[in-house]
């Protein structure tokens, strides 16, 4: 199931009816700090995970390169063995 989106969930909270309890406030409050931490470190995961593919794809294209340059290399050497 999709998780909904944050306009849903306030209007969602918006209904349900106010709760006068320590223990659930506390509970509520707890809860909405752990979201936000999770949240966090989703995004500090996102932020690492784009870092490391950007390098990954620097690599790649250092190593086209390279072979590129190394093929071309025999080919020369090739050609003027005749």
């Amino acid at each position: 199931m999709l998780p909904e989106s944050s306009s849903s969930q306030r209007t969602l909270a918006q209904q349900l009816p106010y709760i006068n309890d320590p223990y659930i406030i506390d509970i509520v409050k707890v809860t909405e700090d752990r979201v936000a931490e999770v949240e966090l470190e989703l995004q500090q995961q996102k932020k690492y995970t784009d870092e490391v593919e950007t390098k990954m794809a620097n690599l790649k294209y250092q190593v086209r390169i390279k072979y590129f340059i190394i093929f071309n290399n025999n080919l020369f050497k090739d050609n003027n063995k005749y």
